[in-house]
């Protein structure tokens, strides 16, 4: 609040080259940046993981492995940027009704994978303002 545009124009010149910039105008604001930007690298770096782990007990090649499922997630991200299309609209083209894809979806659904995902990025948010609120009482 208390920064000249003359102060966020440099600040912003500055960072823009290392990616996004969001402009937070409190704590918990950039602490939700942080929950999704920050620890979503590993989010998704641990999703990959496991499609790796399942590729190798298909009998793929460490290689095969990796150069499959880094290619599915460079692909998907390419796809999104160069169409528009929001990963609602992607998942909707590709799990067509009765495929395969919709039956792994539908498992994951039943196995209530999104509460489970959503209550351990809470958790994490939890520990997060908790740091915060420490940091604050120094």
């Amino acid at each position: 609040k208390e920064l000249s545009t003359t102060d966020k124009k440099f600040i912003t010149d500055l960072f823009a080259p290392l990616g996004l910039i969001i402009e937070c105008t409190d704590e918990d604001k950039m602490d939700k940046v942080s929950m999704i930007a920050g620890c979503g690298i590993g989010y998704v770096a641990y999703f990959m993981q496991k499609l790796e782990h399942i590729a190798r007990s298909y009998g793929f090649t460490e290689d095969e492995t990796r150069n499959i499922v880094r290619n599915t997630f460079v692909g998907t991200l390419r796809h999104l940027d160069e169409t528009g299309d929001s990963p609602e609209e992607l998942i909707q083209a590709v799990a067509t009704k009765g495929g395969i894809t919709e039956e792994v979806l539908e498992n994951l659904r039943k196995g209530n994978f999104s509460s489970l995902f959503s209550t351990a990025v809470q958790k994490g948010y939890d520990k997060i303002r908790k740091f915060t609120e420490e940091f604050k009482k120094e």
